[in-house]
């Protein structure tokens, strides 16, 4: 598999899982990101 492909793969996979959580978790989802709106709310 070419890094090129692997690397599109990884991209794909972290921001569909992170469109999960956000969707699903969204205030655990920011505090895993380090977000500082998680902890301003």
């Amino acid at each position: 598999m070419s890094r090129t492909r692997l690397s599109l793969y990884y991209l794909g996979t972290y921001l569909v899982v992170i469109g999960l959580g956000l969707l699903v978790a969204p205030r655990a989802t920011l505090a895993l990101l380090q977000s500082n709106l998680a902890a301003s709310r």
